[in-house]
């Protein structure tokens, strides 16, 4: 569009000068400069580097472009008002879709250090969403300022639908922002007057508070995939992108506790700067595994790989705690490739014939360079063990956009 836009105005700016109106024609044509400063707003603001560093200037630009654009267009030639009001009629109507997907909801807000971020749990949410899925998050609350009414903020939702163990919707919000930090700090704060007592962590009763807030969605999430259809689940997910895999990991064990999966062997990896992280997802992951071993028909090996040095806080956690046979702590990154690898040799494996095995399906959730290193370990399977195992699909989630 950009480039479409820049060629008809310096066309026009060419033919101009060509003729020796320049100066007669730009100063009239302020309606198509209005519209061309709208353009503007929408390209230059929406730039990788500005949406990544100032994303209030590019919210609020891009709302700036689209009033400029279609006040412009519309008196810039003639009938164009009604391409203008068709763009914005249809973006209207977007919006008001949004408000049937849109609640009110009372939440409870618990900072998680281990994690730096802040646990959301809607109690009163308890189905309508899909793994993977995400939502959209405003904060109804002086604490944040008012200005956070208008601020919508995208989480994957970490928890599972219909979930036996009662839990409501959950989400994790990495601080990381000037949003995300003051929520971390609202939530942390003591003395609150609407706090309440709930035990959430591993073996701790933490603080958390209640705050009104308004969710949009749910979006996205894996599509035509459904995860727990496949033979084998290779999950990988990095730093927060855990809240992903939980919630693909929770939703295949509750399938095949409903006994409507065809999974038989789950492999998630956690790649995390800091090993205390695993602090408070300890009791979370131990219950999965847990839950497993009741079943007898699946298995789960849960691997965390951490790239800084150990806490003392994880080895109390270490002395005081058994970690079960299937969940390994390592030192580096892993080894993708050769992990991926051997991984569908034990898919293979599961069955005499291939027409038992349904697939192996690869889920990430991370940033940018190991959803790259994901892609190349996914790439390096044979097209015979492909073959074998019933395919390979891949479902991605990754930072940044």
């Amino acid at each position: 569009m950009f480039v479409a836009l820049m060629a008809h105005v310096v066309g026009y700016l060419v033919l101009f000068t060509t003729k020796g109106e320049l100066s007669r024609e730009v100063p009239v044509l302020y309606d198509g400069w209005i519209a061309f400063a709208g353009f503007l707003c929408l390209s230059l603001f929406s730039l990788p580097a500005v949406r990544t560093s100032a994303y209030r200037l590019f919210w609020h630009a891009h709302w700036v472009g689209y009033i400029l654009m279609f006040v412009g267009v519309s008196f810039h030639a003639e009938d164009a008002w009604h391409y203008a009001v068709a763009g914005a009629g249809l973006l209207a109507i977007d919006h008001v879709l949004r408000l049937f997907k849109t609640t009110l909801v009372t939440a409870n807000i618990t900072a998680v250090p281990e994690l730096k971020c802040t646990r959301i749990e809607v109690p009163q949410l308890t189905r309508g969403w899909r793994a993977g899925q995400h939502v959209r998050l405003r904060v109804v609350s002086t604490q944040m300022g008012v200005a956070s009414l208008f601020e919508a903020h995208p989480f994957t939702i970490s928890s599972v639908a219909k979930n036996p163990r009662g839990e409501g919707l959950v989400l994790y919000a990495k601080a990381c922002g000037d949003w995300t930090n003051r929520l971390y700090e609202v939530a942390g704060s003591s003395g609150s007057a609407d706090g309440v007592e709930k035990a959430v962590g591993f073996g701790s009763a933490e603080q958390s508070t209640a705050m009104r807030m308004i969710l949009e969605g749910p979006y996205g999430g894996p599509g035509h995939d459904v995860m727990s259809t496949f033979t084998s689940a290779f999950v990988v997910v990095g730093g927060s992108g855990i809240t992903w895999g939980l919630s693909m990991v929770d939703e295949i064990i509750r399938d095949v506790e409903l006994q409507r999966a065809n999974t038989k062997l789950i492999h998630l990896v956690w790649v995390v700067q800091d090993p205390s992280s695993l602090m408070h997802l300890m009791h979370l992951l131990t219950t999965f595994l847990q839950r497993v071993s009741r079943l007898g028909r699946i298995n789960v090996t849960i691997s965390v790989y951490y790239t800084r040095a150990i806490s003392n806080r994880l080895n109390e956690l270490a002395q005081t705690t058994s970690f079960p046979s299937n969940m390994h702590l390592h030192a580096g990154r892993p080894r993708l490739e050769t992990m991926l690898n051997e991984f569908a040799d034990q898919t293979q494996a599961l069955a005499i014939s291939k027409s038992e095995l349904s697939g192996l399906v690869v889920g990430m959730c991370g940033p940018l360079g190991l959803r790259d290193s994901v892609e190349a370990a996914q790439r390096s399977i044979s097209g015979k063990k492909r073959s074998s195992i019933g395919g390979v699909e891949v479902v991605i989630e990754a930072f940044g956009w």
